[in-house]
């Protein structure tokens, strides 16, 4: 009898071990499953969100080339902007704009003891100044077409690339027209090309900014200097803007064609540099023509600061 119990025991144990040893498997089995649930639903996620991103990204990149004139030109201005070329010049003008910042601010604490803001009076203290004789005044407007009074006591001249976004901010603005209108006669302004290197299309529009002033003269050059900027540039719109000014075409051509301007912009270019040591747009340099004193007048402030400039070349104040 005792012995029968022992067996019914034994295999009663022998039972109760294989159902314990499924539950272990079957949790397992459970886990394995849910996990592979929700990778699965991740992935389905994660999916989806990378075709609503392309999709956006392929309409980022239809508005964006529909700015520059068309995929071409879209895929050009890529290829230009992820060179090592590019990126080397960026960041040379990035840590020009940093040094110089650092030693105008070091000049300007080691002179003062207490900094202060400049008055509403005063002119920027950063603002590089100079003198010309009369000889070198002649020499800048050499070759320029002049806008508004030839005799002007005061000339604004502008240094500018018809791609650089702050440059088409500051024409949109209307600063120098609102301020040269209101001046009475007493300030005229010279257009001058500052082509930048990595723009790759500014330096057909200086050529043919040049070359519909040869054309059609003075004003068509102002004309024209006025429509660039307000849209974007493109081989496209130099030929349908030439075109809406009724400008000879054939004439046209053959002058851009021919590059014959491209010495002049990289003269008036080099010649920035050389006087004033301003490697960005745009740059503006404000001239006395009766005392021959000038201020340059970097990027493109608001009114109020070339209001102050010409207070100051005019009254010395």
């Amino acid at each position: 009898m005792q012995n029968m119990e022992q067996i019914e025991n034994k295999e009663c144990c022998s039972t109760t071990t294989k159902k314990c040893s499924k539950k272990p498997f079957v949790m397992l089995l459970i886990v394995v499953c849910t996990a592979l649930t929700i990778a699965s639903m991740y992935y389905l996620v994660w999916m989806q969100t990378n075709a609503i991103l392309d999709k956006l990204n392929q309409k980022i990149d239809s508005i964006e080339a529909e700015k520059v004139g068309g995929e071409d030109n879209y895929k050009l201005l890529k290829q230009i902007y992820s060179s090592e070329k590019y990126k080397d010049q960026q960041k040379q003008s990035f840590s020009q704009v940093l040094s110089q910042m650092w030693v105008d601010t070091k000049e300007n604490v080691d002179s003062n003891d207490s900094w202060s803001k400049p008055s509403d009076s005063q002119i920027d203290s950063s603002f590089k100044q100079g003198q010309f004789d009369a000889a070198k005044i002649a020499e800048l407007k050499q070759w320029a077409y002049i806008k508004w009074n030839p005799e002007a006591k005061i000339t604004w001249i502008e240094y500018s690339d018809v791609e650089c976004p702050f440059c088409k901010r500051f024409h949109a603005a209307g600063t120098v027209k609102s301020i040269v209108e209101a001046s009475n006669g007493n300030i005229n302004y010279i257009f001058q090309h500052f082509p930048l290197s990595f723009h790759p299309l500014a330096q057909k529009w200086a050529e043919a900014m040049e070359c519909v002033g040869e054309i059609a003269g003075n004003d068509a050059f102002y004309e024209f200097e006025d429509k660039v900027f307000g849209i974007e540039p493109s081989i496209e719109n130099i030929q349908k803007t030439v075109k809406e000014m009724k400008i000879d075409s054939k004439k046209f051509k053959t002058c851009l064609d021919s590059g014959k301007y491209a010495e002049k912009t990289a003269a008036q270019l080099a010649k920035w540099q050389e006087l004033f040591s301003i490697q960005w747009t745009p740059g503006n340099v404000l001239i006395n023509n009766e005392t021959g004193k000038w201020v340059v007048v970097p990027w493109a402030y608001p009114a109020s600061e070339f209001e102050k400039v010409i207070k100051y070349l005019t009254e010395g104040k």
